[in-house]
């Protein structure tokens, strides 16, 4: 028969996101079978929900050995952050969440966290008598009013609530129903056995608005640090965030040993913001890689390669520039420059119409759609210089039935304009105006 609560409890990492997220003996069981199911029947592990074959797993303290020897602080946070949003109820963080919205498992830091064992929770999980004590957001056990959970070690219990709950001598700046809890957590004691013991018993009403006392001797000075830019707590400087595990959506078909590689660990590879992507530790501060801390600024800006003059940010009147030989150039939406008083920049800056970029050549001429352009007289000259023998006037007027209008062509025994001798010498092999 399936045991889901024995494999969580016997494999140091599933124990304590357990513990992290809070999990009711209810709670354990859904979520070990959803971890079995989906992850863990394919990762070889020792303890599984049908066979205890590492019994000494339940007292192992969490270590880089369960991680494939990579940072215990960093993949836990990640992975209790990974179920932020998720489908699953921790009804602990819900309790949080309902109390202050800042108190999420978004928010859930590693930093601090105690990484062996928690015997008395162990014993409550498997008794089933751990509950949620909606009032300040923690669990407690039914029988045993002293219980509290050994979440982080002495120097890092204010890391259990969000940043700005816990002033720098200990005081409670938090929700006030919290700060007579707050009082048990700093007075808190470890008997003969390790195990964490509250100095007066938990109310039958829950340990919200309990009595406020003097912090306790187990609180050391510490307050949690600011994290983030966004959080309006934060004091401290941007952290750059953990990989997330995302194994349960990792492709189960192996294709190449490179694929495996692409998709390995928590498929943090598909989070290049995430740290462990050799990127820089630090925004503001870059570290180079193997070398020392270079504060990267900007001074010094050459004044000469810069302009700020905004007049010729759109085509008008006046949106010139004028070399050391007072001529007058615009630019084109091209980037190219051409001569103010060509056809071109005369268009640009507001004397005529500005056709296609196409139909002027580089000085800015006008060459028509293709590529030809008029003399003062009308005839069609090439790029080259040759006349092709065409004229403006071939295009005529023409009324069309229904009252439309088109164009016509008119032939050249019909025109009564002349052209020079010159010009008929220029057009090269044709009797068009013969």
């Amino acid at each position: 028969m399936a045991d889901y609560l024995n494999y969580v409890l016997s494999n140091p990492d599933l124990r304590e996101n357990a513990e992290a997220l809070g999990l009711t003996n209810e709670e354990m069981a859904e979520w070990g079978q959803w971890h079995f199911n989906s992850h863990g029947k394919n990762e070889g592990r020792q303890n599984t929900p049908t066979a205890i074959t590492n019994p000494e797993g339940y007292t192992q303290t969490l270590g880089p050995e369960h991680y494939q020897g990579r940072d215990v602080e960093d993949v836990l946070q990640a992975s209790v952050r990974s179920a932020a949003g998720g489908d699953f109820d921790e009804s602990m963080w819900t309790a949080r969440q309902a109390i202050d919205p800042t108190w999420n498992l978004g928010q859930y830091t590693a930093e601090g966290w105690n990484l062996a064992p928690d015997v008395p929770y162990k014993r409550g999980i498997l008794g089933d008598t751990i509950g949620v004590d909606t009032g300040v957001g923690q669990i407690w056990s039914e029988g045993d009013p002293r219980f509290l959970q050994d979440r982080y070690v002495d120097a890092a219990i204010a890391n259990d609530f969000p940043v700005g709950w816990v002033g720098e001598e200990g005081t409670w700046k938090g929700p006030e129903e919290l700060a007579g809890y707050w009082s048990d957590v700093t007075n808190a004691i470890r008997n003969e056995a390790g195990d964490l013991r509250a100095i007066r018993d938990r109310p039958a009403t829950g340990w919200a608005g309990t009595e406020v006392l003097d912090v306790g001797d187990r609180w050391s000075g510490n307050v949690r640090p600011g994290e983030g830019v966004g959080n309006v707590y934060g004091t401290g400087g941007y952290t750059q965030p953990a990989p997330l595990d995302w194994s349960a959506i990792r492709p189960e078909v192996s294709y190449t040993p490179q694929f495996e590689a692409l998709t390995g660990n928590l498929m943090s590879n598909w989070q290049p913001w995430a740290r462990g992507q050799a990127t820089p530790s630090g925004l503001l501060n870059y570290q180079v890689p193997g070398g020392k801390q270079a504060n990267v600024t900007y001074t010094g800006a050459n004044p000469s390669l810069f302009s700020t003059d905004t007049s010729g940010s759109s085509f008008s009147s006046g949106n010139t520039t004028t070399d050391t030989s007072g001529t007058k150039w615009v630019m084109t939406p091209g980037g190219q420059w051409v001569k103010a008083g060509s056809d071109y920049g005369s268009a640009l800056t507001g004397g005529g119409r500005v056709y296609n970029p196409n139909f002027y050549d580089s000085s800015g001429a006008y060459i028509g759609s293709e590529g030809f352009s008029y003399d003062s007289s009308g005839w069609e000259m090439t790029p080259a210089g040759t006349y092709t023998g065409a004229h403006t006037s071939d295009l005529g007027h023409l009324s069309l039935p229904g009252g439309g209008s088109g164009f016509s062509f008119t032939p050249a025994s019909e025109r009564t304009d002349t052209v020079s001798q010159a010009q008929r010498d220029a057009i090269s092999g044709t009797s068009f105006f013969d």
